[in-house]
């Protein structure tokens, strides 16, 4: 599993607040406790909440579920702007057809399916072929076209 703020990087840490899963940047670990940004803002903002009312007594049960839940909901909103951030950007990523891992860098002029660098087999001025569709082409045209250098 992978880091959500930084996508190369292997999460090796989980938040003991919320529980998600970040890597040693992100969710140090202080005091036997590992934490990520945003449960550290929002162990702050309620830090300075109760200083704030100090004055006024102990926080009433009502009161302190509202904040914690206000504080969850923000933290929330944010979780759902990063994953559509990420739909986004990953329904615009063309993945090669052989392989599920590789991003897409063109296109087969014969079969239009989306290739990889490793799946090209034929690659001249304009025209890509995979490895599928050269193969059906028959040995004597591949040679005469290639030495032609067109399709």
């Amino acid at each position: 599993m992978n880091c959500p703020n930084h996508p190369n990087m292997t999460a090796l840490r989980v938040c003991n607040e919320c529980g998600r899963n970040f890597c040693t940047m992100c969710a140090p670990l202080k005091g036997g406790k590992t934490l990520c940004g945003d449960c550290k803002k929002d162990m702050a903002i309620l830090k300075e909440r109760e200083k704030q009312t100090e004055g006024e007594g102990p926080l009433k049960r009502e009161d302190y579920i509202r904040k914690s839940r206000e504080v969850k909901q923000s933290r929330m909103g944010d979780l759902l702007k990063t994953a559509n951030a990420k739909w986004k950007h990953l329904s615009t990523v063309k993945i090669c057809i052989n392989h599920n891992d590789i991003q897409a860098v063109a296109a087969c002029c014969r079969c239009k399916k989306n290739i990889c660098e490793t799946c090209i087999a034929f690659e001249n001025k304009d025209d890509l072929i995979c490895k599928d569709c050269w193969k059906k082409i028959p040995l004597s045209q591949r040679l005469s076209r290639q030495t032609k250098g067109h399709w």
